[in-house]
């Protein structure tokens, strides 16, 4: 039995297929190979966002740090 894996467009889990390194249920495979996807799309959109906004927490943290030091 095939292992189930999280799409990398919509997000379901099931069995996949892998394009370009990225896994696509059945439904997303249909609708790439018609062209409908952009590329960035097609990259985990949720996790994408996690981590853009950590990355701006840490450059907070930075700059909010370099203030104190500044104001010393």
């Amino acid at each position: 039995m095939p292992k189930k894996t999280k799409c990398g467009r919509c997000g379901k889990f099931g069995e996949v297929t892998w394009a370009n390194y990225i896994p696509y249920c059945k439904e997303c495979l249909a609708e790439k190979s018609k062209g409908a996807i952009p590329f960035e799309e097609a990259l985990y959109p949720e996790e994408t966002t996690k981590k853009e906004i950590n990355d701006l927490k840490k450059r907070i943290l930075k700059l909010e740090n370099e203030v104190k030091k500044l104001k010393k």
